[in-house]
């Protein structure tokens, strides 16, 4: 229990590390976006 309890703690660090990463790499493209139409 405490195995795939540590598994899945690890995965949700993993997934949420991810979700981070796409976010900040749709806000770097919309800057850029605005930075050309400005």
């Amino acid at each position: 229990m405490n195995d795939f309890a540590e598994k899945c703690l690890k995965r949700t660090i993993l997934a949420g590390n991810c979700l981070k990463r796409t976010s900040s790499l749709k806000i770097a493209q919309n800057e850029r976006f605005w930075l050309k139409s400005a």
